[in-house]
């Protein structure tokens, strides 16, 4: 009704510095100075605030 699109996708590889990736698997943003995107026009930089304990169920 409104033009939008629903695009389902699945990542098939992600390149990052090998020096990001932590022993534990996690992707460290801000040691490799990532900008993130808000919405189509806002662009943001990366601070950690906490990492928090892994959810389970």
């Amino acid at each position: 009704m409104n033009g939008t699109e629903l695009v389902i996708g699945e990542i098939i590889d992600v390149y990052v510095d090998k020096n990001a990736v932590k022993a534990d698997g996690f992707i460290d943003l801000h040691a490799i100075d990532t900008v993130a995107i808000s919405g189509l026009d806002s662009y943001h930089t990366t601070t950690q605030l906490a990492r928090l304990p892994y959810a389970k169920k």
